[in-house]
């Protein structure tokens, strides 16, 4: 019965096939017709395979990857020509003669699977393979034969057999997520194709034919065996096959690196912005109708797919060792009282995020709370939205008296801490031990516009219409700000000038061609007198003010404290000689947190986030 079905499948494939070649030789318009079309609509399909991003710290150094399909794509002249020679030899040894089918190995199949009842025998082509790769299914049945072959021929007609040969060498699966004979080579023994010894390479280009039957990883002996039988159909003597065959393999398997998780996501939020802005979609989102928003935000998505999925090379200031301290004092000082925190430590020199700490146990793909919770900063936005403001509008020395008084404006009557009040107090004293009643007689004093004003360089993504209120003296936002964003306003204070701290220090392609970095530009935003009185003003807040249990590690420490009502946030920002940084600790879900104001763990966190490491 399976004989009388598999001849009834030979003659059907017979009389497919004569169609087939009657339509090149007979109806060649009309063939020509059918190839075009398939043509264009092959080229309507891009094909692009997603390649990893890789992730360089400040020394350039490999410190994380982000892939599903491990790929390392070769040029054909950099693909050892033993491994081209197998393939061929293996795969279809007339590859450079024929049209992209052979029809002497399709009728031989035919017959092969008509004798066994079924369809086992694919008598494939590398082109053939290729089409199948891209375009098809693996089903094996006649009907998905004969596209592969309209597939093949097109792909005969639209590239060279240098180019079919290049992109099959790289685009077969090795199993395990590798793609492609380079990326097998590097995930498998660590090193680069051309590296690798020919018995190595043989080794690797036996696991395509079934890389379930022959992942080396689970079935390393019948990897070798096929190996071997490729080594057979080679033309080379017996002598070198033996010795190819007799040489030991070791594997060395590549281990994704996925260190710095929290930087690494704050780099591709980065990333998303550095493209927004030299694409020219940042003043449109900020600017445009809701219709022009809406198609901005849609060519901005389709913009960075294009650049993660074609695989990149981001250069960062990420500094290890320094990444490590910060994350490793977050968590720390936050896990064992369930409680979460983040910081973020910028250098002083370069303005660049020097590292990143984005929860108490941060996890990859996880919620980020160095620059996505978002919390009023309190007490902490005081340098930023009176006293530098005022220094700016008045000159007024620090030994200039303010009342420490009850005060309302607007219907707002902030307590000082414990319910105190204080009679006429400089301003160091008031901003040192951070009197509530005369930061807001200040803010007062210097109108909510104008503070607004001095706030606008720092980008604070948060701000809302009605943060513009006596509140904000005391930083109390409606929403907030992130670690992030008060760590970058603080620097400000290093020297009077501002720029946005950053992360990405350029985005390369694979090949190393330069596709984004940033515009190097800063602003002026204070003083230098400003920016004097506010550096001792922190200075004496850690010397002997609400800050005074951080520890100094190089010759200036300045900070300032800031605890939300009922005890929801704890805040601390400042800098010294080496780096400016922000602390936050709190719950993702506010709750008071009462019980640990004596513990004063932001102020651990940032002792360790500040203190000098050696690289």
């Amino acid at each position: 019965m399976k004989r009388g079905i598999g001849f009834l499948l030979l003659f059907v494939m017979f009389a497919s096939l004569s169609v087939l070649f009657i339509s090149i030789s007979q109806q060649a318009a009309e063939a020509r017709r059918m190839n075009a079309a398939v043509r264009e609509n092959l080229q309507a399909l891009p094909v692009r395979y997603p390649e990893p991003i890789v992730f360089l710290d400040a020394h350039g150094e490999v410190f994380h990857e982000d892939y599903t399909q491990f790929r390392s794509p070769l040029p054909l002249g950099d693909i050892p020509v033993f491994i081209r020679r197998l393939f061929i030899a293996n795969e279809d040894a007339d590859f450079y003669d024929h049209i992209g089918f052979d029809a002497g190995g399709i009728l031989r199949a035919i017959a092969a699977n008509a004798e066994r009842g079924g369809m086992s025998e694919g008598a494939s082509t590398i082109t053939q393979q290729l089409a199948r790769m891209r375009y098809l299914t693996s089903e094996k049945t006649y009907e998905r034969k004969a596209e592969e072959l309209f597939l093949a021929r097109s792909l005969e007609s639209s590239m060279s057999k240098d180019e079919i040969f290049e992109a099959y060498l790289n685009e077969m699966y090795f199993s395990n997520g590798v793609y492609g004979i380079g990326a097998a080579s590097l995930y498998y023994f660590s090193r680069p194709l051309a590296d690798l010894n020919e018995a190595e390479m043989a080794f690797i280009a036996a696991i395509p034919n079934n890389p379930s039957l022959y992942d080396p990883l689970k079935n390393f002996s019948a990897t070798k065996e096929r190996q071997e039988r490729l080594l057979e159909a080679m033309p080379i003597t017996e002598e070198k096959r033996n010795a190819l065959a007799a040489q030991s393999i070791v594997l060395n398997v590549k281990t994704k690196k996925t260190d710095a998780p929290a930087y690494a996501s704050f780099v591709l939020n980065e990333l998303r912005q550095l493209i927004s802005e030299a694409e020219g979609f940042s003043e449109q989102l900020r600017s445009g109708s809701a219709q022009k928003r809406a198609a901005a935000q849609k060519a901005l998505d389709l913009a960075v797919s294009d650049t993660l999925s074609r695989g990149a090379v981001i250069e960062t200031a990420m500094q290890p060792v320094k990444q490590e301290q910060v994350a490793a004092a977050v968590r720390r000082h936050t896990a064992p009282h369930h409680v979460e925190g983040a910081a973020v430590a910028v250098s002083n020199d370069l303005r660049e995020v020097a590292a990143i700490a984005g929860g108490s146990q941060y996890q990859e793909a996880g919620f980020n709370r160095a620059y996505q919770a978002i919390r009023p900063p309190a007490s902490a936005f005081k340098p930023l939205a009176v006293y530098a403001p005022l220094f700016e509008e008045t000159r007024l020395p620090l030994s200039s008296k303010v009342s420490g008084g009850p005060y309302c404006a607007d219907g707002f009557c902030p307590d000082n801490y414990g319910d105190a009040w204080y009679g006429e107090v400089t301003l160091l004293e008031a901003f040192r031990n951070s009197y509530n009643t005369p930061a807001l007689r200040l803010f007062h004093s210097i109108g909510a516009e104008k503070v607004f004003n001095y706030l606008e360089p720092f980008g604070f993504a948060y701000l809302t219409s009605s943060d513009k209120g006596p509140a904000s003296s005391i930083g109390g936002l409606e929403r907030g700000v992130t670690p992030y964003e008060l760590a970058g306003a603080y620097t400000s204070f290093i020297d009077g000038f501002y720029r946005p701290p950053r992360s990405i220090r350029s985005v390369k392609s694979r090949t190393g061609e330069v596709l984004y970095e940033w515009p190097e530009h800063e602003l002026a935003v204070w003083h230098p007198e400003t920016v004097r009185k506010i550096r001792i003003m922190l200075a004496e807040t850690v010397k002997s003010g609400t800050a005074a249990s951080v520890m100094e590690s190089t010759s200036y420490t300045g900070a300032k404290t800031g605890t939300t009502n009922n005890f929801h946030d704890y805040w601390i920002a400042g800098l010294n000689d080496r780096y400016t940084a922000a602390v936050w600790v709190g719950t993702d879900t506010p709750e008071n947190l009462q019980r640990l104001e004596r513990q004063e763990l932001q102020m651990a966190i940032f002792s360790e986030v500040l203190k000098p490491v050696r690289y």
